[in-house]
Parts: structure tokens; sequence; C-alpha cells
């Protein structure tokens, strides 16, 4: 069992960020920033997050098509149906 719901734990983990983020200062705040600039024009990197954008939105694209093909076919069984067919 959790001991801090989702929000809750949000929230903490949000105030903790800026809490380290403000004594860090603006210039490890750059840095950081550099650092992660460097990491995503990396290829790698880049592959990876590509392939991570691919098997999240196939299940969506997946999804569509079964709800569409269910609706066109309740279409077709309900105008069946009224039109004495």
């Amino acid at each position: 069992m959790a001991i801090f719901g989702f929000k809750t734990g949000t929230a903490v983990g949000l105030g903790v960020g800026y809490v380290l983020g403000t004594r860090a200062g603006r210039e490890r705040y750059l840095q950081i920033m550099d650092l992660w600039t460097k990491v995503r024009r990396d290829k790698r990197v880049g592959t990876m997050i590509d392939k991570a954008v691919g098997l999240a939105t196939a299940p969506v694209d997946q999804m569509r098509g079964m709800i569409g093909n269910g609706l066109r076919s309740a279409s077709d069984t309900i105008e069946q149906r009224t039109n004495g067919g």
C-alpha cells in the first residue's frame, strides 16, 4: 500500500525538486540543460525515443481501429434491422 496518493506524491516530488533546484542555482541549471541538450541530440537516444513513442502509440491506433470497426458494424446492423433487411 502506498504511503502517499498520486496527487500527494506528485506535490511532494515537485516541492523537493523545486527546493533542490533553487539551491543548485542558475549556473547548475544551465549545466544540466546543456547536458540534456547534448543527450537529446545523440542519434542513439533519438532512436530510443522514437521507438518508445511508437510503442506507446501503437495500442492507441489499434484501439481506434477496433472502435471504428465496431461502430461501422453496429451501424450496419441497425440499418439492416430498421430497413427490414
